[in-house]
């Protein structure tokens, strides 16, 4: 798996955000009532091919659709970029890591207990 650029993460968050296969159309649509990006078609097509070339999604023609279908779930992205981080960064340590979180923004108490229970969790 290949970290993505800011551009892909844009896109790949619309993808995964999406309830279902997503046609370009309705992409390019949410790009840019959400976010403000009014793309050319060609440029799509640039980041779908990025995309799809690195694994990441696989499109489809349905009539005169392209239907955007993906290969990688975003939790599964989501782990690894926080390995890929953590093991650079702070050279796998991950209480350092979640200090460093921590320290980044104020923690609410909801938030701590959560974290907590996430914890418990883990050691069954």
């Amino acid at each position: 798996m290949e970290k993505l650029s800011s551009g892909e993460s844009l896109f790949m968050k619309v993808i995964w955000e999406a309830d279902h296969e997503l046609p370009v159309t309705e992409l390019m649509d949410i790009m840019d009532k959400n976010y403000g990006k009014k793309y050319k078609r060609t440029s799509v097509q640039t980041f779908l091919m990025k995309l799809e070339l690195k694994g990441f999604i696989t499109t489809r023609r349905e009539g005169k659709s392209s239907i955007i279908v993906t290969k990688i779930s975003e939790s599964d992205y989501l782990s690894y970029i926080s390995d890929k981080d953590l093991k650079f960064w702070f050279e796998d340590d991950l209480p350092l890591y979640i200090s460093t979180l921590s320290r980044a923004r104020i923690i609410q108490p909801e938030e701590k207990e959560r974290i907590r229970r996430m914890l418990d969790d883990s050691d069954q």
